[in-house]
């Protein structure tokens, strides 16, 4: 009778059985680890297993039910604190440490999800992971315990009472990284699919198994780890690297220990075939295996038949293949075959072209349905529907997320009252066996990992300037039997004209890569607005795909790795050892030589000072490349290297530096980890404007009809649009018949509700009326506008000026009058929207440089100004940050390069300089800039814009400006409103001074809040909130408290980069101000609270 037999069986968790094993065959072997791959370096009997475990276990019982994430390399010290975690009722939370130089973005999403308070780790890694955590602010109370070195626990400790349905760990399953979701398993849960491996596996106390899968994984954990303790064999583990670096060792293992269990992705067999040579099979025996598990990703049965045919002389048996099917979602197994049958494979009627492998068949209670996504009724034998599971294995959920669980674990057939799990794979059932076909939606499998195509697509068009939001697809396409990343991507329409292709792929690729650890093999860039999307807006990823092969795509540059003259690349092959000698250029060749056969490039494509993160290296191909390394060199270089920004002679000259060193271990450096960040407000759909904007549809009309963005907003009461102002007071207004504290307008010199202003205005419309009726060409010029145009050339130092109906018009008009497709726009990223609208109308060219950023302005200008006459055009005074250009810099850069220079001082004059003269008077560079415009919107009061600049360059626009031409010119009234502000503003320049005390007193009391605020010394002061919901919902408080403030969200500013703007105004008195501050305290303790 086998202890499987035993009466406690029944009842028991997987402690029991472990405290069975530990008191009946203490020292019998449970784990043996390999730290090499080939070297014992740690063993664990049942007996060390449950006293280390509770020893362990004595340390967490102050955190009963709270979520631990564990962070532990590969080996046995994860296992410990896992059974430690079950023995004292913590929810242990699997999770990888993250690698050096490595985002942490995953980590901290799945640590702020499980809403984790310990962190248990070695202690190795305890003081590293300590630092990298110390900068997220929300982690300040996490609590962090090595557990290695914890052996014994006190005298009289008992472990937790488990019932089956406690929720025993998280398995955050692989793929998306904005929502991680982490699957509830209990220990109930544990062990039905415990019973099912035996079962199908047929697994018995006389089984050995050899793992190299990581044991955070689901597969690693389920399979290698739990499963010989609740069966009684023995464990030979070693790490994932190992393996990678040479997959031999895995087989070595197999071999070396009589092993008759092990598996792992359909990948790893296919490296098998592919790494190993005929000398590596000379003394391999794999007799004694007799189940080879293949999981995890779709199973090729070309897969099969090539390692059939390459292991076959070593002893393997063909009928030793097991695909099998399952996923965390269910605990992990779902379905296998028989064990005594080679695998079945077929054809789907449905896809007569696909060959499909079985993955067998359900056993025990477990049910298995092919069912209709649509309709959610049974699918007949041989229709292919989406695969729904149910039985005791099926997790109880996701954790924090009842909209998920409810749509994917709670599914219902029709006219069925028991709920299934949604597994989102699509199959078919013929002759009562499961055949995987694909997957309802986009999920990318690449080796056995899940990744989502949004989080794939939104990196990369976060990589790069050229490449639109929204407007990209990722899919795979099979390549020489292995599935590879295509991307598919659009590109800004003012990009085209001089398109950069091999810049933007290689800045994907790194990207890419270093988040996602994956290669990017195809890279196609296709015209603005030709990406194929549903009438809501959505990407057809498969649409792309096949677009895509069938060469139907708008492509305007692509960059795919092609093959590469192998006779001229080294093979991977180990080969003769040599040690390497002076100088480095002798190493670069042959690293060159690797990196382009792991890429499949030309040789030449691989620079000596490239980045060798930036070529978009996988997981898989950097253990390649340093097993080849290590081989050739014969010495050991830290996988770490590979993450570094180390180009080919940098490595170089760090293999020379390791060859005089000893062998030893590299200690991790400190990262630094990025702000964690907010969701939207569930159900409300930013990004929908944007959508509908260049959705194809055949009404011109149907975007408008299917906008409902602001009737979101509205039900919601967080519309911070559009609102109505009863009264105008300047520094105050009337609202919804409460006076508030104006924060929000851009009234700086508080003109607006002067009387002397109103009065102004009043008689100019008794006098000469609401509007001239005509342009500025014809009717609609008056002796005022003459008189107020020299007047204002005169103040602001220029020889001449022009007066438009707005400022938005000023722009448009100069810009279109001046620039056309044979010139040059150079832009600050930041510069105000009416700029680039002017460019789009004058359909010159428009190249970007980041926001006030001189090297990356002076790289366009060496760039640009050779080949076209160029205009770089900023603005004096940023309206969204208030920040200043760098004028006297920028000034110089294009007198060097014989650049036009541009101001639009729209938010400067009145505000900036000694007397309200704006940039050049701020810097002392009165009439530096070629031409300087703005609007009288702002400090004057009114409505209107200007251009000034010499006098034959305004007669050239006076006659070409087209929003000059035809236009109605400015009304008396507004016109007579900006002449008295202007004459105020000359006659009081105290005002300037008030204004700057203003926003000094006010910027200095939202820092002494404990706000976060922007650094510019100027009246327009940025409050940074982050999540644009949240700014919403402050924006909202701050309204019903008194103060009116403006929210600045996405798309207005980068997605969780949400902040209130707020402008002072010279005649806010410090009454005004002090109440305000004493709003934003008490609205800002309220969202305090409510978060904590």
């Amino acid at each position: 009778m086998t202890f499987l037999q035993h009466s406690i069986q029944a009842q028991a968790s997987l402690l029991d059985i472990l405290n069975e094993r530990a008191r009946s065959q203490p020292n019998a072997q449970a784990y043996v680890f390999l730290e090499n791959g080939e070297t014992e370096s740690g063993h664990l009997t049942y007996q060390e297993l449950a006293t280390q475990a509770k020893a362990i276990a004595s340390h967490l019982t102050p955190w009963r039910g709270e979520r631990a994430l564990l962070l532990y390399p590969s080996g046995l010290a994860f296992i410990t604190a896992f059974l430690g975690c079950l023995y004292a009722g913590v929810i242990a939370v699997p999770v990888y440490p993250p690698k050096r130089n490595q985002k942490l973005s995953r980590l901290l999403a799945i640590a702020d999800n499980a809403q984790a308070e310990l962190a248990l780790t070695t202690e190795a890694l305890l003081g590293d992971i300590q630092q990298r955590f110390a900068q997220a602010e929300q982690f300040q109370d996490l609590t962090f315990l090595a557990t290695d070195t914890l052996k014994q626990a006190p005298q009289g400790f008992k472990p937790q009472t488990i019932q089956g349905d406690d929720l025993a760990f998280l398995q955050y399953t692989s793929g998306s990284t904005g929502t991680p979701k982490g699957v509830m398993v209990s220990h109930r849960n544990i062990l039905h699919n415990q019973r099912l491996i035996q079962t199908a596996f047929g697994h018995s106390e006389k089984s050995i198994g050899v793992g190299w899968l990581p044991l955070f994984h689901d597969m690693g954990l389920i399979g290698h780890v739990l499963q010989p303790l609740y069966v009684g064999f023995p464990s030979i583990l070693m790490p994932p690297v190992a393996f990678l670096t040479n997959p031999r060792r895995w087989l070595q293992a197999i071999a070396k220990y009589r092993a008759t269990t092990s598996g792992g992705p359909n990948f790893a067999y296919d490296l098998c075939v592919d790494r190993l040579t005929d000398s590596d099979l000379a003394d391999l025996d794999l007799s004694s295996w007799n189940l080879a598990y293949s999981g995890a990703e779709p199973v090729r049965a070309a897969t099969l038949e090539k390692f059939n045919q390459k292991f076959a002389p070593c002893g393997f048996r063909p009928e030793a293949f097991y695909p099998c099917y399952g996923m965390a979602e269910a605990t992990l197994f779902i379905t296998g075959g028989d064990k005594q049958q080679a695998p079945i494979t077929t054809s789907s009627s449905e896809e007569s072209d696909n060959l499909f492998v079985s993955c067998g068949q359900p056993y025990h209670d477990t049910q298995v349905a092919i069912v209709d996504p649509e309709s959610f009724a049974p699918c007949p034998e041989g229709t292919t529907g989406e695969v729904w599971v149910r039985g005791d294995s099926v997790a109880r959920g996701y954790w924090n997320a009842p909209i998920a669980t409810q749509e994917t674990f709670t599914a219902t057939l029709n006219h069925h009252q028991k709920s299934f799990l949604r597994t989102g794979d699509l199959g078919f059932i013929a002759a009562g066996e499961l055949f995987i076909t694909g997957r309802l939606k986009d999920l990318i499998i690449v080796r056995g990992k899940n990744h989502y195509p949004h989080d794939i697509e939104l990196t990369a068009q976060q990589s790069h300037p050229a490449l639109r939001e929204n407007c990209g697809a990722a899919f795979t396409v099979e390549i020489d039997g292995t599935e590879r990343l295509m991307l598919v991507q659009e590109v800004k329409r003012t990009f085209l004209r001089n398109l950069d292709v091999e810049a933007i792929a290689q800045k994907i690729r790194q990207t890419i890569a270093a988040n996602h650890e994956l290669q990017t093999y195809g890279i196609i860039l296709i015209k603005t607005g030709s990406i194929p999307k549903t009438s809501s807006g959505k990407i057809q990823r498969h649409r792309c795909r096949q677009a895509f092969l069938a060469d139907e795509l708008m492509v305007v540059g692509r960059s795919v790795l092609g093959e590469v003259d192998h006779a001229s690349a080294q093979s991977f092959n180990p080969p003769q050892k040599q040690q390497p000698s002076q100088p480095t250029t002798d190493l670069i060749k042959p690293l060159r030589e690797q990196l382009a056969q792991a890429l499949s490039l030309p040789l030449d494509t691989i620079q000596d000072d490239q980045p060798i993160a930036a070529l978009g290296l996988d997981s898989v191909q950097v253990v390649e490349i340093k097993h080849y390394i290590e081989q050739k060199f014969d010495l050991i270089v830290p996988l770490e290297k590979f993450f570094e920004d180390l180009t080919v002679a940098q490595l170089a000259q760090d293999i020379l530096t390791l060859a005089n060193l000893p062998q030893e271990s590299q200690h991790h450096q400190n990262g630094h980890l990025p702000q964690a960040t907010q969701l939207e407000a569930e159900g409300i759909d930013l990004d929908q404007r944007l959508r509908l904007a260049y959705k194809p549809s055949r009404n011109v009309l149907d975007k408008a009809r299917e906008f409902n963005l602001p009737d979101q907003l509205r039900a919601n009461d967080l519309l911070p649009y559009f609102r109505a102002l009863e009264r105008n007071e300047g520094a105050t207004c009337i609202f919804e018949g409460r006076q508030l504290i104006m924060l929000g307008s851009n009234n700086y010199l508080g003109l607006t509700a002067d009387v002397r202003v109103r009065e102004a205005t009043a008689k100019a419309a008794l006098e000469e009326g609401p509007s001239l009726t005509g342009s500025r060409l014809l009717n609609g010029s008056t002796r005022q506008h003459r008189e107020f145009e020299r007047k204002l050339a005169a103040f602001v130092g220029h020889e001449d000026a022009l007066v438009f109906t707005t400022g938005y018009q000023a722009n448009l008009g100069f810009i279109s009058a001046l620039m056309n497709e044979n010139t040059t726009m150079i832009l600050d990223s930041e510069a105000h929207a009416c700029i680039y609208d002017g460019a789009f109308m004058s359909r010159c060219r428009v190249v970007q440089y980041q926001h006030n950023d001189l090297q990356d302005l002076e790289q366009k200008l060496i760039q640009v100004t050779p080949e076209s006459a160029t205009m770089v055009t900023i603005d004096g005074l940023y309206s969204m940050t208030g920040d200043i250009a760098p004028l006297p810099e920028i000034r110089q850069l294009c007198d060097r390069h014989g650049a036009t220079l541009a101001v639009d001082d729209a938010h400067a004059l009145g505000v900036l300089g000694k007397t309200g003269r704006g940039t050049e008077e701020h810097f002392g560079m009165i009439d530096s800039s070629d031409i300087l415009c703005g609007t009288f919107s702002k400090s004057l009061a009114s409505i209107g814009g200007w251009v000034a600049a010499e006098a034959k360059v305004i007669d050239w626009i006076r006659f070409n400006g087209r929003s000059m031409l035809f236009s109605a010119s400015i009304p008396p009234t507004s016109l007579a409103a900006a002449a008295t502000a202007l004459d105020i503003l000359i006659a009081e320049p105290w005002r300037v001074q008030k204004l700057h005390e203003n926003a000094q007193y006010w910027q200095r009391g939202l820092q002494s809040l404990g706000f976060t605020v922007g650094t510019a010394q100027t009246p327009i002061i940025t409050v940074h909130i982050g999540d644009d919901f949240k700014c919403m919902q402050f924006c909202k408080a701050l309204l019903e408290a008194g103060v009116y403030v403006n929210a600045a969200v996405y798309p207005a500013v980068p997605r969780n980069k949400a902040a209130l703007r707020t402008s002072v105004m010279a005649t806010h008195t410090q009454e005004h101000l002090d109440k305000a501050l004493a709003i934003f305290a008490e609205v800002g303790q309220q969202f305090l609270a409510g978060a904590e």
